[in-house]
């Protein structure tokens, strides 16, 4: 591709590919910007091809030093652009002024909003990246969205490494009712996802627990924090009662060995 010198030098794209530069009303191939000449306009767009599978991760920022930039004017990065931590990167390291998206947008029109408002699915996915293989993959489904809707696009991205889902519905939204597992079993069964667990948390006691297996909740396991952190301490000594083999105890106490049937010898 032709270039004009003094306003644009980029050899390679992020992935040693020929780039094409474009700006409305300047042709570079029919010699309408001279060699040496300057592009006196506002923005120009740097379009490059495909450069990856179109997987979630695959495509990267250029590597620092992966062309020398000398321009005068803005410049918009097109095509590749699927994370936002890579967008980020770009425009923080100033590889570019603005970043395009296209197609990203024709497949998802609220994808720049979903990034501003969190996605379960991308920190699921960021867990599974980074956690030893034997870790379950077990993700809370209550941030964002509707606990059932949010079990479904995690289980859908996750594509099977998915060990299960947490229902945590906080007090203000009435908690976890019995019958919010039985829709969450049933959406995950329609779509083929039969063994993601469902696991409950969130207040659980003795009575909460009973309750869902009462009312038949399709509940895998129960997450209990504040209860068992909270309770009531057991009052209780450790006392001496035998010494190598002889009975011992201070005064008040029986020495030897008191049988209980509860308790099992372990040294």
């Amino acid at each position: 591709h032709n270039r004009a010198d003094g306003g644009i030098e980029w050899a390679t794209t992020p992935h040693n590919q020929e780039a094409t530069v474009r700006h409305p009303g300047f042709d570079l191939d029919n010699g309408q910007v001279r060699r040496g000449e300057k592009l006196d306009v506002g923005q120009l767009m740097i379009e490059t091809a495909a450069v990856a599978p179109d997987d979630d991760d695959a495509r990267r920022a250029p590597p620092p030093g992966h062309r020398e930039r000398q321009l005068q004017i803005g410049l918009i990065l097109v095509g590749g652009m699927r994370s936002p931590s890579v967008i980020e990167k770009v425009l923080a390291e100033g590889i570019a002024d603005m970043v395009s998206l296209s197609r990203p947008l024709i497949r998802e029109p609220q994808l720049v909003k979903r990034w501003m408002e969190g996605d379960t699915a991308r920190a699921t996915l960021a867990f599974d990246r980074h956690m030893p293989p034997d870790v379950p993959r077990i993700s809370l489904v209550d941030t964002f969205k509707d606990e059932a809707e949010e079990s479904l696009l995690v289980a859908q991205a996750m594509e099977g490494r998915l060990s299960g889902v947490r229902l945590d519905t906080p007090s203000e939204r009435g908690r976890v009712t019995s019958d919010l597992p039985k829709e969450v079993r049933a959406r995950l069964d329609l779509a083929g996802f039969k063994e993601v667990k469902i696991f409950v948390s969130g207040g659980l006691d003795p009575e909460r627990i009973r309750y869902f297996i009462e009312n038949g909740a399709p509940v895998d396991g129960f997450g209990v924090g504040s209860y068992i952190s909270g309770a009531r301490p057991i009052d209780f000594t450790a006392d001496l009662h035998e010494v190598e083999g002889k009975p011992v105890a201070k005064r008040g106490r029986i020495p030897g060995i008191t049988p209980n049937p509860r308790l099992k010898r372990i040294i």
